[in-house]
């Protein structure tokens, strides 16, 4: 899960990019990371379709725990704590307070800009159940 943290935007950066949806290639990237890394190939596919669905609107559970909480998860800090994902706002605040968000949206743009210019027909796809 914590890979799956750490790599889930990769997609979006030109190293990692062929200019396709970048949930999807960033999946795929996220897969060939954790199998040159020795994971089995359940292990990597899980981290492969975390990465990959992390911004679906429909509900993961059924791809895996571990999908469904990065989904989550995401959410919750792309919209400030407005979706809870289910958690109380008192604890989101908390962990908004221990760990700043200082920066946040300003680094988010300045990564998801230069994308939204230059595969604008991609961004409906990163959403698709």
């Amino acid at each position: 899960m914590l890979c799956a943290a750490f790599l889930h935007d990769i997609g979006l950066y030109d190293s990692v990019s062929e200019g396709g949806v970048y949930t999807e290639e960033g999946g795929a990237e996220a897969r060939r990371i954790a199998t040159e890394h020795g994971w089995d190939s359940r292990r990597a596919d899980l981290c492969a379709e975390a990465c990959a669905k992390h911004h679906s609107i429909k509900s993961q559970w059924d791809q895996g725990t571990e999908v469904e909480v990065l989904r989550l998860a995401d959410r919750i800090e792309v919209t400030a704590g407005i979706s809870t994902g289910g958690l109380d706002r008192a604890q989101i605040k908390e962990v908004f307070v221990e760990s700043p968000r200082d920066g946040f949206y300003h680094g988010l743009y300045e990564v998801v800009w230069p994308n939204l210019r230059s595969r604008p027909l991609t961004i409906p796809k990163i959403f698709k159940p």
